[in-house]
């Protein structure tokens, strides 16, 4: 499937189902708005299904889309890209934060090796969809060719395939992980919605002001044009 046949069969939110659930939430005996997000998480979900989320999600599922980004050469996080294919094995094996919370769910997790740039072992909940190793570095030049840009989303759709295939779950969390991510999530979205760097850019890893300064810098050179 290509990316533009799977664009196409996403359906748009359902308004009328949030609108529903909206008012089915304020009928409930509790001061309006008194639940917080957690109000809100209903009502999208709702929107989602087409229908009024009404009952505990049966197979819930998590699948963790890992790989290297190359601006992390730029020093933009406290921790060395290794710790990229250590976390995958974290999460794999059970024992990642995530982990925790998905057994507080019940939720079963996966990961997808979209391009970890180190050798990733085979493991069951390891689905394996690499494209390469890695990105390169945005601050120097692109970080993907635009038919590698192409082969990412089939593999995110393969991955996403392969986890429905393996038992009927009817809910799925989407998380990532890599070192430099934040990097880059930070500049796609300064680009996608012409925001300043200063604002969509966080410290990630806990990075001190200096490696901070240096996060918005790229990230502002990187989405200026593309503006």
């Amino acid at each position: 499937m290509t990316s533009d046949v799977a664009a196409r069969a996403v359906r748009p939110l359902d308004a009328g189902a949030a609108a529903r659930a909206r008012a089915r939430i304020d009928a409930l005996t509790k001061p309006p708005g008194s639940l917080g997000r957690i109000e809100a998480l209903a009502v999208q979900l709702s929107a989602i299904a087409g229908r009024i989320v009404d009952r505990a999600y049966d197979r819930p599922a998590i699948l963790v889309g890992a790989g290297d980004h190359g601006v992390t050469a730029e020093g933009v996080s406290a921790y060395p890209a290794a710790v990229t294919p250590q976390m995958v094995g974290a999460i794999a094996s059970g024992y990642a934060a995530v982990n925790a919370f998905a057994r507080a769910v019940r939720a079963d997790v996966f990961v997808a090796n979209f391009g970890v740039r180190a050798e990733v072992a085979p493991h069951p909940c390891i689905v394996d969809v690499c494209v390469g190793r890695g990105t390169a570095n945005f601050a120097r030049g692109p970080a993907m060719p635009p038919a590698d840009v192409e082969l990412a989303v089939a593999a995110g759709i393969a991955a996403f395939d392969d986890v429905l295939a393996r038992a009927p779950y009817d809910v799925l969390a989407l998380g990532e992980m890599g070192i430099g991510n934040t990097t880059s999530a930070a500049a796609i979205v300064a680009a996608c919605t012409g925001a300043s760097a200063a604002s969509v850019t966080g410290r990630g890893t806990g990075v001190d002001d200096a490696r901070f300064a240096i996060k918005c810098g790229i990230v502002e050179r990187a989405a200026g044009p593309l503006r």
